[in-house]
């Protein structure tokens, strides 16, 4: 007699967990929720129990997935003590797909976890009653000259609506694609820029808000992530304490590829104030000579500094 893939699975998992001298056990390792729709978000409790007879310390519950969430991350059990793993399983872009998931438990100082399996057949929804965002996340450079798109497809209802929302640092333009190849849904370009360059990390998320049933929210995060303002070469400076009055060049040039970014106006400053420092500036590269006047071992650091943040960051050592 031929085992299906999944009950094959259900009984490897079961027998890992019985005889490779488990002391945590779960009677109903695998739940299979069967076939569900897209986009479902369902919940189940697994029992485990400690068939030893020591106190049983779990110090992780990791999931395998970011579809599935459970609130439990650490917790001990008495001999013979059972406790409930809740979980919380969210089908959304999973359509099509036979979805097989695990939580791993791991008790304190044993080498194999207890693994419990969530599996689904999921139905995915038709694209005329879903709402699809590419790309589903979006990082940013800090230019506010630059403009990045998302691709937004909604179906062709009358009656469906939708607003957006974005951060505030954020800004947002919207126009129908004029490709609209499937039948029922309407393809939109959201263009988004920023109000103004950046010179610090930011995130948040831009929020669909729909009256579409399962998609009435549709969060995608942002992040901005700047890069470098200058290209520091060394990018350390390290003097030797034998040699007095050591003098170190370093060149900072700044980086084309973001010019508009540049603040008008910054200073250099050292942690130490054993450090002498002269520079000339021609617009391009910032000639800078470091000197170790009478710094002892240790560590120190050379700012490039905005009136409120930090834009370049040279280490040095003093051995």
């Amino acid at each position: 007699m031929k085992l299906k893939q999944s009950h094959l699975a259900f009984w490897i998992l079961f027998a890992s967990s019985v005889f490779a001298g488990q002391s945590l056990v779960c009677e109903e390792p695998l739940k299979d929720f069967g076939a569900i729709e897209e986009g479902r978000k369902l919940s189940h409790a697994f029992i485990v129990k400690n068939i030893s007879t020591e106190v049983l310390d779990v110090n992780e519950v990791v999931p395998s997935c970011g579809c599935i969430i459970t609130s439990m991350k650490e917790f001990k059990l008495k001999p013979n003590e059972s406790m409930e793993i809740k979980i919380e399983f969210d089908s959304s872009g999973a359509g099509g797909m036979k979805i097989y998931k695990t939580i791993s438990v791991c008790p304190k100082n044993y080498k194999a976890p207890l693994i419990l399996t969530v599996e689904a057949d999921v139905k995915a929804i038709p694209p005329e009653k879903r709402i699809t965002i590419s790309p589903t996340q979006k990082i940013l450079e800090g230019n506010s000259i630059v403009k990045d798109v998302f691709c937004l497809q909604v179906p062709a209802d009358p009656n469906f609506s939708f607003t957006i929302d974005v951060p505030p640092w954020l800004s947002y333009s919207l126009q129908k694609n004029r490709f609209n190849d499937l039948v029922g849904v309407v393809n939109w370009d959201v263009e988004i820029y920023l109000k103004a360059k950046q010179l610090k990390k930011l995130s948040g998320d831009i929020i669909f808000n729909s009256n579409l049933p399962r998609f009435e929210k549709v969060i995608v995060p942002i992040k901005v992530e700047p890069r470098p303002m200058f290209n520091i070469n060394p990018y350390m400076i390290t003097f030797d304490g034998s040699e007095p009055n050591q003098i170190k060049e370093v060149s900072i040039k700044r980086n084309d590829n973001i010019i508009d970014l540049l603040p008008d106006s910054f200073e250099i400053k050292s942690s130490k104030a054993c450090v002498e420092m002269n520079w000339t500036d021609d617009g391009k590269v910032i000639h800078l000579k470091v000197t170790n006047r009478a710094c002892e071992k240790g560590f120190g650091k050379i700012e490039i500094r905005t009136s409120d943040d930090v834009i370049g960051m040279i280490p040095v050592v003093f051995k």
